[in-house]
Order: C-alpha cells, then sequence, then structure tokens
C-alpha cells in the first residue's frame, strides 16, 4: 500500500474513531470533568484539501460531528493527513495551523490539557478503547479496500462486544458490505455475543495482546451465536493497530 494511502486511512480512523471517543472522557475520568465544567467552546480539525471533524464543549458534555463548523471558536488546519496522524500519535512535526481562534489561546491550552488526560486514560479505560474499535471498524469499512474485500464474503449479522461485570457494550452490525456500530446495547437481538469476563481482559484483547484460544478455554473470553461473524469481526479489528498511531493524542 502506498505510504500516502496509509495515512490517509489512517488520518480517517483519527477523526472518525479516537476523536469521537472524547464524548467518554468525563465517564472515566474525574480530572476530564473538572477541567471541561463550565466550558463552552468548539474547536475544529480540518484537513488542508480533504474532511474534518468538530469537538463541542458545552458545560461539561462533549459530543464531537464529522464535518468542519465555520461557527467554532477554534480552527485547527492540518496541511496534509500524516501531519494530522503526527498530532494525534506525538510523532514528527504535528503542530497545526491555527485558522481561527487567535484571541482563544486559552481555550486552545486547555484543550491540549484534556488531550493529555485522554492520551492517559484511553490505554487503561476499556470504555474508552471499545468506543475507538468500534467506530474504527466502521471507518476501515469506508475506507480500506482490503477490508472491504473482507466484508464482501462476511456473514450479515448483528455483533455485541460486552463486559458484563462493568455494564459495558458496544455492538458491530454488518449487512451488504457495510459496517453501522455504535456504543451501548445492540439495538436488536446481537446475532453473535462476544463476552469478556471483566476490563482486564478487554483491555488485552483490544490492544491485540489476548491468547485467544487460551482465554476461550479458560472462560475469559466467550462467544456464542454466530461465530463466523464474530471471526470476521476479530479480522477487522486487528487491523485497526495497523493505522492508529499509540498512543493516540492530539
Amino acid at each position: 500500500m502506498r505510504s500516502e494511502a496509509h495515512d490517509e486511512i489512517a488520518a480517517h480512523l483519527c477523526l472518525e474513531a479516537v476523536l469521537p471517543a472524547f464524548e467518554e472522557l468525563t465517564l472515566v475520568s474525574e480530572a476530564a470533568r473538572s477541567l471541561i465544567a463550565r466550558w463552552k467552546c468548539a474547536i475544529e480539525f480540518g484537513v488542508r484539501n480533504d474532511g474534518g471533524a468538530t469537538i463541542c464543549f458545552d458545560d461539561g458534555a462533549i459530543s464531537v460531528t464529522s464535518g468542519r463548523n465555520s461557527a467554532s471558536a477554534l480552527s485547527l488546519l492540518f496541511l496534509s493527513p500524516r501531519h494530522l496522524v503526527n498530532q494525534f500519535s506525538g510523532r514528527g512535526l504535528g503542530v497545526p495551523m491555527l485558522k481561527r481562534g487567535f484571541l482563544r489561546l486559552t481555550s486552545l491550552v486547555r484543550f491540549q490539557r484534556l488531550g493529555k488526560i485522554f492520551e492517559e486514560e484511553v490505554e487503561r479505560q476499556p470504555r474508552l478503547l471499545l468506543s475507538v474499535a468500534i467506530a474504527a471498524i466502521r471507518s476501515l469499512s469506508e475506507h480500506d479496500e482490503e477490508v472491504r474485500e473482507i466484508l464482501r464474503y462476511a456473514p450479515a449479522g448483528m455483533a455485541e462486544l460486552s463486559v458484563p461485570t462493568s455494564d459495558l457494550f458496544g455492538w458491530v452490525e454488518l449487512k451488504d458490505g457495510r459496517v453501522d456500530s455504535g456504543r451501548g446495547r445492540a439495538p436488536r437481538a446481537a446475532d453473535v455475543a462476544i463476552e469478556f469476563r471483566n476490563e482486564e481482559i478487554a483491555l488485552a484483547a483490544l490492544r491485540g495482546e489476548l491468547d485467544e484460544l487460551a482465554a476461550t478455554g479458560s472462560g475469559d473470553l466467550r462467544v456464542r451465536g454466530l461465530v463466523p461473524l464474530a471471526e470476521i469481526v476479530g479480522v477487522v479489528a486487528e487491523r485497526v493497530n495497523r493505522y492508529l498511531p499509540r498512543p493516540s493524542r492530539i
């Protein structure tokens, strides 16, 4: 694969999977809750000649939308997909150009502090990693030709991933070669349920560090239902680490 294509896919994952996981950050971090309390601000991420995303803070709530927002207080421009990926990974030259918001530098500093909190939490909070993973699977289905080829022969159905002991759920649906996904319980009865015994097992699996055969034998990992669908979800999920910078930060 050309490096340019790799960077483009990685940039999509940063905007479509990593950034939206910030919506979950206040659920796991008191420091994040304190930092954004009573804060109203919108920050636009844009890649030159390509797409973007906007993250909004509203009195303790965080929401992320696709696309740019001309009404945002801060506008960060990246000159290329690699420029954006460098910013998220903390590698190479990643400082964005500030198109708008020169008088809102305190907000930029606050957001950078929030990014540091996310960087610290994402590797130890299964809620954040699961959010990134399920959104990344959907993003890869749209931007990665090899994933589209894999999905062409995949069985249709709904897969639910969960840590029942922590009331943590996410879902992925494959239908007609397309993928939809979301946080929380599956919107209908799942065709396959993928359950992790606890958060530590889930973290290992989401990091790609779990011996799945041993985990299945010990009961740390349970798969019930349409097993071929679970295998496809696992194959696509493994490709996420090929593109996403770790740690994912901004």
